[in-house]
């Protein structure tokens, strides 16, 4: 029998009913998750509680290093210095001219390398720039410790360079704050220690500038040890050539002694002048040796301005000719025609033989710098009696020099406006100025020379 359409919707009904209650799914219901047989099923997780770490202590901040403040270093510009160790009175010096070599002490010989420059800048803070290799002294960071090397410009180059007692310095580094101290392997940066503390002996220099050159010829045998001997700054021979032989690490600053048209001979000087100049031979140039003197140069103002421009162009600071008198005639009239036509003289040299009178000679040099607006060299100066004769001895007696010169070498190393000097070392068989000779007629140092030797250390 067919089942009618009732029967079998009921039929339909009843499956469906059946599968429900054998758990079956519902059509159109989601289906849950299964679970074990004869289990209930789970409730989720409960979430598991955050932890906060709790944060680790922190260090203590190392207290910035400290100092006590001075008066500031006022150096003079374009003089070198030497810087001495205060307990040991050595001299610092680059162990070579190479970036990175160290600072360390040494006995004073004046070398290049015991010569620095002090360059001021804008924040009071100062660079120290060595003169044999043109590099600055510096520190590598700002850890205690480091020591002080040489290198190209850099953050670490700068210092304060502040008064402590006893007219000595301290060096403190900018960058670290932390003052260059004495070590037994050289110059290192270290804490600042307060100065009424004896250690503080170790972090403090005394600076002494180095105006003390040397004037010899090199046309005598031997030449090269009478220059080393005096222990100056620089040296100079009344000549343009840059000897072969010339003492290792000593500057030497060439001159222009006359000038009598633009020959070859002089047009060649000029360009190897400038070479020079461009490798770091020589940094300065003298002009005309007494051109107002008959037995001199002999030049006349108008030839020596005609020459001037040649002088100009090989980039050398340049210094005026050097006349018999500084104030005279001659050097007033060359003078007035440089400013007028806007020529280049970036110091006056000077000649001086006075009596023995200290005070004299600075108020000379006081009064040449103020007349002509610049800074002045001293390039021959001693005392001497010109109306000595074999019949009428020498008014100066070496005693009379000797005190002279004690006198007058601090005065001129402590003037603004004297950037450098040289004593003029008569024969000591010479009537107006014997007394004054540094070097006895056999080549050795007479007791004059050895207190120019030894000046200031």
């Amino acid at each position: 029998m067919v089942p009618s359409v009732r029967t079998v919707s009921a039929l339909a009904l009843l499956v469906s009913l059946t599968g429900a209650c054998s758990g079956d799914p519902i059509p159109g219901e989601p289906t849950p998750a299964p679970t074990p047989s004869g289990t209930t099923p789970l409730e989720p997780p409960a979430p598991t509680p955050t932890v906060t770490p709790k944060p680790e202590p922190k260090p203590e901040p190392e207290p910035e290093p400290t100092y006590e403040d001075g008066a500031a270093f006022e150096p003079q510009d374009h003089v070198p210095y030497l810087v001495a160790q205060v307990p040991t009175q050595l001299v610092l010096e680059m162990e070579s001219p190479a970036p990175a070599s160290r600072a360390r002490p040494s006995a004073k010989t004046a070398r290049a390398s015991q010569l620095f420059t002090f360059t001021k800048a804008a924040d009071a803070t100062f660079t120290v720039r060595n003169h044999e290799s043109g590099l600055l002294l510096q520190t590598s960071g700002t850890a205690a410790g480091l020591p002080a090397i040489q290198g190209p410009p850099d953050p670490g180059a700068a210092f304060h360079v502040l008064a402590a007692p006893g007219g000595t310095f301290r060096f403190v580094n900018a960058r670290s704050r932390r003052c260059l101290t004495q070590a037994s392997s050289g110059l290192e940066q270290r804490n600042c220690v307060p100065l009424a503390d004896a250690a503080g002996a170790t972090q403090r220099f005394t600076l002494f500038p180095a105006k003390k050159g040397v004037a010899l010829t090199t046309s005598r045998v031997g030449w090269e040890s009478r220059v080393s001997s005096l222990q100056g700054s620089w040296h100079y021979s009344w000549s343009a050539v840059l000897q072969p032989t010339r003492p290792a690490g000593l500057p030497f600053t060439p001159m222009i002694w006359g000038y009598y048209g633009a020959t070859p001979a002089f047009q060649s000087t000029i360009a190897t002048l400038t070479q020079q100049r461009q490798q770091g031979l020589v940094t300065e140039l003298l002009g005309l040796n007494e051109p107002d003197g008959a037995e001199q140069a002999n030049v006349t103002v108008a030839r020596a301005l005609e020459a001037w421009p040649a002088l100009e162009s090989t980039g050398l600071r340049l210094g005026s000719p050097a006349a018999v008198n500084a104030t005279n005639a001659w050097m007033q009239e060359f003078m007035t025609a440089v400013d007028a036509q806007g020529l280049r003289v970036d110091f006056v040299t000077v000649h001086w033989y006075g009596g023995a009178n200290a005070d004299a000679l600075m108020t000379v040099l006081r009064n040449v710098s103020q007349a002509y607006g610049r800074p002045v060299w001293l390039t021959e100066f001693a005392p001497a009696d010109w109306n000595a004769t074999a019949t009428r001895p020498n008014r100066y007696t070496p005693a009379d020099i000797e005190a002279f010169m004690r006198k007058a070498l601090p005065l001129l190393d402590a003037a603004p406006f004297v950037e450098r000097y040289s004593w003029f070392s008569f024969a000591q068989s010479s009537l107006p100025g014997g007394p004054a000779a540094l070097f006895d007629d056999e080549g050795n140092l007479t007791p004059l020379g050895t207190v120019y030797q030894k000046y200031p250390l």
